[in-house]
This record gives C-alpha cells, structure tokens and sequence, in this order.
C-alpha cells in the first residue's frame, strides 16, 4: 500500500529517499523521533503527508505511540515560565498534518 501511494504522490527520487529512510529505521540506524524530523522535509506538501497513514503501518509497536504524538496529536506549548497559567493549555503548535 506505501509503495502504491508512493508512487503517485512522490518523484522517483523521493521514493528512493523514503526506502533509505525506513531502511535506516528497519536497521535501528534512525530512531523515529530522526525518522519523523527526516519525514518532514521530505514529506513537504499537504498531498505527500498523506502517506503518513500508510507509514504508520510500518512502524514497530514500541514505536507507534511516539509516532502519533509526533505527526497526529497537537503539541501543546506551555508557558509556564511566563507565569501565566491559565491560559498555558492554549497555546497550540502545528503538527506536521498543518505544513503548507
């Protein structure tokens, strides 16, 4: 299935860059936090995010919770060395779903 969809959203470069990518991963050379930094630059249109679904698939088990709280969930910023409090809970960053 990411072979398929690979194939119609990435260029032929792309796609050998995503290989090395979930090779390097397979291989324990990158941990998913480097997989996901690496992902963002490549993955760099609303169009080619969208094979974020499908690579989830690939991830280990011990990984997919790190997985979703980097590309799925919201990070929340916390201002708390601001003093302020009340309002540190509505600070919102974008995830990589929310890139150009």
């Amino acid at each position: 299935m990411v072979e398929e969809k690979a194939r119609v959203v990435l260029a032929r470069s792309e796609r050998a860059a995503l290989s090395q990518l979930l090779a390097d991963y397979r291989t324990r050379r990158l941990t998913i936090e480097d997989l996901i930094v690496s992902l963002s630059d490549l993955l760099n249109t609303h169009e080619k995010l969208t094979l974020l679904t499908e690579l989830r698939e690939l991830v280990d088990n011990k990984d997919r919770a790190a997985f979703d709280d980097l590309v799925y969930r919201p990070r929340i910023a916390m201002t708390r060395r601001k003093g302020d409090r009340a309002h540190s809970d509505l600070i919102v960053t974008p995830s990589l779903h929310d890139l150009p």
